[in-house]
Formats: C-alpha cells, sequence, structure tokens
C-alpha cells in the first residue's frame, strides 16, 4: 500500500518509526486542542487532522489529506 489511514493506534506508532506515510485523525475532546499534538508519532511524512470528536472531522479534510500525502 502507499499510505495508511488511521486513528490513535499502535499502527500508527509502527508506521512513523519506518516513516511510512500515515493519515491519522485525532480527538482533542479529553486531552485539549493544544496538548493531542504531543501524543502524535514524530513522523515527517504524517498528516494529522483532529477535531473535538473524531467525527467532527469533514470529510473534505480527509480526501485534501489523503490527496497531499499520495
Amino acid at each position: 500500500c502507499r499510505a495508511l489511514i488511521t486513528v490513535d493506534t499502535g499502527l500508527c506508532w509502527l508506521a512513523a518509526a519506518y516513516k511510512f506515510p500515515v493519515l491519522a485523525s485525532y480527538s482533542f475532546h479529553y486531552y485539549g486542542k493544544m496538548f493531542v499534538k504531543n501524543i502524535q508519532p514524530n513522523n515527517p511524512n504524517a498528516i494529522y487532522i483532529d477535531g473535538l470528536n473524531v467525527s467532527d472531522i469533514s470529510m473534505n479534510a480527509i480526501e485534501s489529506s489523503i490527496d497531499f500525502i499520495l
């Protein structure tokens, strides 16, 4: 595959270890908008998008992010 589309899981961290292209979505409902960035893996080939809840992330944001990582 050319990219991984996921949420905050161990697979996201594994992909980051290999700098594999990733699109991951996060909720900042529990962590807060500023802190959620601290729980995202360091991966130069990743795009992380977040919303109050994951269901609040628009399909347009997801689609445009997929186009960017591919």
